[in-house]
């Protein structure tokens, strides 16, 4: 954080404290450093106090600073700096707030969590570290704004080997006397931390009204008096025997204890923990989830684990819209919970993880403000096109290129830019009132407007059978010149017809109607029909009239299939002459071939012979 007197320049502190003792008061706080701000808890206490052989020449706070500063632990208050300031002592801690404050809106799994944290501080501690903490009650407890409870009250902290009775005596005036047993002088201060935490836990259940349906609550609440609270201080169960209990092992404890100690793992038992964990957080609430799981589901150590990599981060990182996406998160606590973690984790510029982040950013890049996208992502993808690592620089271009999508090419690689490619396709031709034929068969994407895409996929379209003339006339009167492509025909002036899109199905007659006759006048065609009128309009009021004329009674029945007599050719029978005669048919073939084609182009209409030359 720096040296003091740059921490006390940049530091701003709130005038209204959050807890005042009878040490120190309490204040929050926050420092800004490298464009960063971080936030604090500032605790000011007055330098001169009674002097006893508790804190010496020293004073609580500055007992407690140091102690924090010497013993670190997940589970205990983060120190992060002292100084002087005219007559008081302050220490700065990470952001937090007393327990008390807080501790009616933990609910049983965050209450569960909490004291398994302070019994594994506790347990380093005295267990591990040798030390006696002397004074477990609500005032030595701070919680987060993650929501981790951690350890505090290092003015009492004392050596194992030093505490006598007369340290016990002169600090009994100040220690919670609800966390005191009468009998500890007697017995020399044994077992004091396990009292201390059995009261603890006790005045929590009643203060948050744990009811018996959660698990193991009530037996817990009786181990705590009988065992924990045992008159007799050498029976008190030794502190980390009490994480055997099942209250502190249900599956979420368990989960979580085994995310947070992850690093102590072998890698069989890593494997086996990550191949079935999302199974199982999906069984427990998603806020939950969110908020004490996702800090380990982020951490380095996961999502650097091959396993991991496998089974767990690709639906951490999904978001999941409907029942069908297998996310861990609905899109709601995704934002709310996981979007400020990614946020930070996005900074951070380690190739791997930075991979790890680029292999999933199309799921939840879309859940990020547009604020956020511009001032931080975009800014940490840019920085990754500049990377010596290949692999990185082509997976932040894809990324690049889906932002487009959501910012806008300007945004994303800015405004200089100009037109260079121009839409070469034809004009499309809108459809006459006596004409319906498909569009053009086209194979390209279609772009429906300068800066939107349409679909992926390729478009496809049929043929219709067109009437040439009618295509012709169509053309000339509405398709418009098609653009010049860049570099091509520019101040060019060449034939017209060379831009004319008419002659494309070869000369302009009109094909005839074999279904219609050529010149004929019903007497059905009493009115005639006006030129504006649509032809399926010409067809109901045709079938109308000949309804009509069917139903009268003075009108002969009309056969209109009379004419239409099969005609059954007969099938041709190939007879194989003799050597001689076969020699001199084969001679004949091409001459047959030639005449029959010729008649039959000519019937058809196609042309004569001369066209095909």
């Amino acid at each position: 954080m720096g040296n003091k007197q740059s921490l006390q320049k940049d530091l701003e502190i709130e005038e209204k404290a959050t807890e005042v003792s009878d040490f120190w008061s309490v204040f929050a706080g926050e420092i800004k450093m490298d464009s960063r701000t971080s936030l604090l808890t500032i605790f000011e206490g007055e330098l001169i106090v009674n002097k006893n052989q508790l804190w010496n020449t020293n004073n609580p706070l500055l007992k407690a600073s140091k102690n924090l500063m010497l013993f670190r632990h997940p589970a205990i208050l983060k120190y992060v700096a002292s100084w002087d300031k005219g007559t008081l002592k302050c220490l700065a801690t990470e952001r937090c707030k007393p327990l008390s404050l807080a501790i009616k809106t933990q609910n049983p799994l965050e209450i569960c969590l909490g004291l398994r944290n302070i019994l594994n501080a506790l347990i380093f501690l005295v267990e591990q570290g040798k030390m006696r903490h002397l004074n477990v009650c609500f005032s030595s407890i701070y919680i987060t704004n993650d929501g981790v409870w951690k350890l505090f009250g290092f003015e009492y902290l004392w050596p194992a080997g030093e505490l006598t009775n007369d340290i016990l005596e002169q600090s009994l005036h100040y220690r919670y006397s609800g966390a005191v047993c009468k009998e500890e002088l007697k017995h020399n201060g044994l077992g004091i931390e396990q009292y201390g935490f059995a009261t603890l836990c006790k005045e929590i259940f009643e203060i948050t009204n744990q009811d018996e349906r959660t698990p193991f609550h009530e037996d817990f609440k009786q181990y705590c008096t009988n065992h924990l609270q045992h008159a007799n201080p050498n029976l008190r169960p030794e502190l980390s025997a009490v994480l055997l209990h099942p209250y502190f092992n249900q599956d979420f404890i368990l989960i979580h204890s085994f995310l947070s100690e992850v690093p102590l793992k072998d890698a069989a038992e890593k494997q086996q923990f990550f191949t079935d964990l999302i199974d199982k957080l999906k069984t427990f609430d998603e806020v939950d989830v969110a908020i004490h799981l996702s800090d380990f589901l982020l951490s380095r150590i996961v999502l650097l684990d091959p396993t991991a990599q496998i089974y767990v981060t690709p639906f951490v990182l999904d978001p999941k819209c409907d029942d069908i996406v297998p996310g861990v998160f609905s899109t709601g606590t995704f934002v709310k919970f996981l979007i400020p973690k990614l946020k930070k984790v996005f900074c951070v510029h380690d190739v791997q993880i930075r991979l790890i982040l680029l292999e999933h950013f199309h799921k939840f890049m879309s859940l990020f403000s547009e604020e956020d996208l511009t001032g931080l992502i975009l800014p940490q993808l840019l920085l990754g096109i500049k990377d010596t690592n290949d692999i990185l620089v082509s997976m932040t271009l894809r990324c690049l290129a889906d932002l487009v999508a959501i910012l806008g090419a300007t945004v994303v690689i800015g405004k200089n830019r100009s037109r260079l490619f121009a839409d070469g396709r034809p004009q499309r031709v809108p459809e006459a009132p006596m004409h319906h034929w498909g569009e053009p068969r086209s194979i390209s994407p279609v772009i429906e407007s300068a800066g939107q895409f349409s679909s992926h996929n390729m478009v496809i379209r049929d043929h219709t059978d067109l009437s040439r003339a009618s295509f012709v006339g169509a053309s000339n009167e509405n398709l418009s010149e098609r653009l010049s492509p860049d570099g091509g025909e520019a101040g060019e002036e060449g034939d017209k017809d060379d831009y004319q899109w008419s002659d494309w199905d070869g000369e302009n007659a009109k094909t005839p109607d074999p279904a219609a006759p050529e010149s004929t006048q019903t007497p059905l065609q009493e009115e005639p029909l006006t030129k504006t009128s649509d032809t399926e309009a010409e067809i109901v009021k045709l079938d109308m009239k000949i309804v009509a004329k069917a139903k009268s009674p003075t009108s002969e029945e009309v056969d209109f299939f009379k004419d239409m007599e099969p005609v059954i050719a007969k099938t041709q029978v190939l007879v194989i002459a003799d050597e001689e005669k076969t020699k001199d048919n084969a001679s004949q073939a091409p001459s047959r071939l030639q005449a029959d084609l010729s008649e039959n182009i000519t019937e058809e209409g196609w042309g004569d012979e001369s066209d095909w030359e």
